[in-house]
């Protein structure tokens, strides 16, 4: 084993091991003995982009601009106990004369007194509430799309769910239902048609009239169907893209094109695949779809599926992704997902979770970040303007609030625990003892460091400190593992180096 950073000193007895670049991230394939010190075998909370750790991901309550130049946060009603999904409705008002988006989210009802419900706010407004949209309610959360109709904007609100109703608003009559749309799992807007896959049996791709897609009657107009049954499995999910409709499947991808009548269209089978695809993380990513499938994450460019080569895949295997979900935002790819756990020190907690970490994983560098122990079960993005934000809807604790995605370590408030393990190692000795004398490194503020020597724990604070701190450690053993912690808001350590002597 070699290691660049050692640094021999007079008779080799004494060596320092220096861990200047923590920004490799995380390897979990590797054996541990064959990695190096400075890549992790565990780590979350922190970023370590830049090489060091520095501060990680959290959320906050969503806070929007308002038209004073203000920041406005948004305010979720008091009765509002389960938010399953948000969406942002972008609608041209004839009022103002200009495009002013609204707000929405599905509000799932606790107890037998309470109603689904459907609530609005505004954007461009001071006003910081949402409103309960009347005479609309669900039995299970609907898929929603934004579309032109009749040269005004409305959202569909599709049914999940075979007792309710396609239901259409304009934002400013009343709602209206359209009872013979099918069960409906995702849909997507092509060829001027609505394309759905369904439930039931989801061997079936389902279109709208292109005249009117709030029409789904098969036999009417020109509403129909296509079956597929080959090998690709069920049909989960739908994206249009550059003139072809791409139709996730459970083992692979097909695509449709043509456009106006049904005995245009034609259909291709491309991608197969040996692994599950998640369908509700498949997201278009500027020019390619990203997508986890269950032994990692994979980028389709059109034709082909790649695996991407993060280093910690083997954290998906024998977990249960079928509610994980995705989100694409400047340039980066957002995951909310399942993970195996592999803490030295802490006992697995999210285990109970629907999803436990987030994955921001940016496209055009590979550099990724990993948020864990929140339980998020949806996420969209608002683009409008000059807001950018990325959010998220709860699962378990925050599951009444609406959170925007940020980077100072907290979730609403709570410092997230910061966590960087090392691998195992005996340093390329294995017949000799070492005793790790010292730790020094730059700690802007109060964290932990942690020595695992031979199974052992041994945790020691460290002050925050804009100098070097030199940690007395003097532990013996075969073989060890670093860790570095924090509990604080904001986090940097920086160029740790260990003195340790072989015996």
């Amino acid at each position: 084993m070699f290691y660049s950073d050692l640094l021999p000193i007079s008779d080799q007895t004494v060596i320092t091991v220096k861990l200047t670049d923590f920004s490799s991230g995380m390897n979990t394939k590797l054996d541990t003995n064959v990695m190096p010190l400075n890549l992790a075998r565990n780590t979350y909370n922190f970023n370590f982009s830049t090489g060091a750790l520095t501060t990680g991901m959290g959320f906050q309550d969503l806070t929007l601009p308002d038209p004073y130049g203000d920041i406005k946060t948004m305010e979720v009603p008091t009765n509002v106990t389960d938010i399953k999904k948000f969406w942002v409705y972008k609608r041209w008002s004839d009022v103002s004369q200009t495009f002013s988006p609204l707000l929405l989210f599905y509000s799932e009802a606790s107890g037998e007194e309470g109603n689904d419900e459907i609530y609005w706010g505004r954007v461009e407004s001071p006003n910081t509430e949402f409103t309960s949209l009347i005479n609309i309610h669900f039995t299970s959360c609907p898929v929603g799309i934004n579309l032109r109709t009749d040269g005004s904007d409305k959202f569909f609100f599709c049914p999940t769910n075979s007792t309710d109703s396609l239901t259409t608003w304009d934002s400013f009559a009343s709602p209206e239902q359209w009872p013979s749309a099918p069960v409906i799992t995702s849909l997507a807007y092509h060829a001027n048609r609505l394309f759905a896959t369904i439930g039931g049996d989801k061997s079936q791709i389902w279109f709208s009239s292109d005249v009117d897609p709030t029409n789904w009657i098969v036999n009417a107009f020109d509403g129909g169907y296509i079956e597929m049954t080959d090998e690709r499995g069920t049909l989960n999910s739908v994206i249009s893209y550059n003139n072809y409709l791409y139709i996730i499947r459970e083992f692979g991808i097909s695509r449709l094109s043509g456009s106006g009548e049904q005995n245009e269209f034609v259909v291709r089978h491309l991608a197969l695949s040996s692994s599950q695809i998640f369908a509700n993380t498949a997201v278009l990513c500027g020019d390619v779809v990203v997508m986890l499938c269950r032994d990692g994450i994979y980028q389709f460019d059109g034709l082909e599926m790649t695996k991407l080569t993060l280093g910690f895949e083997n954290l998906f295997k024998e977990m249960d992704n079928s509610s994980a979900c995705a989100a694409f935002l400047d340039g980066k790819y957002y995951l909310a997902c399942k993970m195996d756990t592999k803490d030295y020190r802490f006992e697995n907690n999210t285990t109970n979770m629907t999803n436990n970490c987030l994955i921001e994983l940016d496209l055009e560098t590979g550099e990724y970040s990993i948020l864990r122990g929140v339980d998020i079960c949806a996420l969209t993005t608002i683009q409008y303007k000059n807001i950018s934000k990325l959010v998220a809807c709860f699962g378990s604790t925050y599951k009444n609030r609406l959170g925007e995605l940020t980077y100072n370590g907290k979730v609403f408030g709570t410092p997230t625990q910061k966590v960087w393990e090392s691998p195992y190692t005996d340093m390329g000795y294995p017949s000799r003892n070492k005793i790790i004398k010292s730790i020094t490194m730059l700690n802007r503020y109060d964290s932990q460091i942690g020595v695992f020597v031979d199974g052992q724990t041994h945790i020691f604070n460290v002050p925050a400190s804009n100098k070097a701190v030199k940690v007395p450690i003097n532990l013996r053993g075969n073989t060890f593992a670093i860790a570095f912690y924090s509990t604080e808001n904001d986090a940097y350590i920086s160029n740790p180096q260990m003195e340790v002597n072989l015996e």
